[in-house]
């Protein structure tokens, strides 16, 4: 809606995984394709190798948010999660986010610091599509703990339990988009060139 609103462009939004988004921006179907991001990733990091690869030195990288994801649980927190460590411990019921996302890669990240193998969460293979789709899980008591921003995990009345800050971007297919469009402008963000160790 921002865009409709600032600009003259037609829009077509299609909503899939960060991965998918930057797969379809590198082979030209689609102008503008957002990611997000673990603000700590090192240079040999699973983000860094899950995205790094699928920019170029064409692509800008307009800084969009940043965003705090964590653990979302029931209120008062019964089954006592504060870690992904203790998800694996107390065996509390887990449910993830589709490989390619953001959010997964994360969380594998997360897992290989930890030495935690994926067989060690129970519901590591159980799919939520959205970080929405997720909080609801919860407060119906389906599942015991997923992955979500805080503003999510408020929204629906969840406990929150910070992990990560991210910053979410929007990879531009090139510097004549952006003067297009007017987005830095706009969303009042940086432009960053392209990630260190991408390409």
């Amino acid at each position: 809606n921002l865009l409709r609103r600032t600009t003259d462009c037609e829009i077509e939004l299609n909503f899939t995984t960060s991965r998918k988004g930057l797969e379809a921006l590198r082979e030209g179907k689609c102008e503008l394709a957002g990611f997000n991001f673990p603000k700590s990733s090192s240079s040999n990091s699973k983000a860094f190798g899950m995205f790094g690869h699928l920019l170029t030195e064409n692509n800008r990288l307009i800084f969009f948010a940043t965003r705090l994801q964590g653990l979302a649980v029931a209120p008062n927190n019964p089954k006592k999660i504060y870690s992904i460590l203790d998800i694996a411990s107390r065996k509390a019921k887990f449910i993830n986010r589709r490989e390619g996302t953001g959010t997964r890669i994360l969380f594998d990240q997360m897992l290989d610091v930890l030495a935690v193998k994926p067989e060690e969460i129970e519901g590591y293979n159980d799919i939520s599509d959205t970080q929405f789709f997720t909080a609801v899980q919860i407060a119906a008591g389906k599942v015991d703990v997923g992955l979500c921003t805080a503003n999510v995990a408020k929204e629906n009345g969840l406990d929150f339990i910070p992990l990560a800050k991210e910053v979410y971007y929007l990879a531009a297919a090139d510097a004549k988009f952006i003067a297009h469009v007017e987005l830095a402008e706009m969303m009042g963000s940086e432009i960053y060139l392209h990630l260190e160790a991408g390409g």
